[in-house]
């Protein structure tokens, strides 16, 4: 997240898009599995 120039002009390119829902997921995995071993 270093050169954002302008991201409130810049509308969200489809790779740019894909990245964000494919971050989404993995952390949600994450989350899912971590808390699925916590409870036992």
């Amino acid at each position: 997240m270093a050169h954002m120039t302008s991201p409130a002009s810049a509308p969200p390119t489809p790779n740019n898009l894909r990245r964000i829902v494919a971050a989404s997921l993995i952390g949600t995995t994450i989350e899912w599995y971590d808390n699925s071993f916590d409870r036992g």
